[in-house]
């Protein structure tokens, strides 16, 4: 997600609630709204946001420290 809508996000998942399947309508409307590359578009523009996401990667946990 960070990838499709950058850092400040926009982004309804995960979301926190105390009923349960509130996790997956978050989940669905994401889906629905913003990933259009991942569930219905040309293998190049998924490819690209790919690309894209593991350019922006950032090491886990302490391998973050220089």
């Amino acid at each position: 997600m960070r990838a499709v809508l950058g850092p400040a996000g926009g982004n309804q998942y995960p979301g926190f609630s105390t009923d349960p399947l509130d996790a997956f309508r978050h989940l669905a409307h994401d889906l629905e709204s913003y990933c259009d590359a991942f569930l219905g578009n040309s293998d190049s523009e998924f490819e690209a946001t790919v690309r894209k996401a593991a350019a922006e990667a950032r090491p886990p946990g302490v391998r973050r420290l220089p």
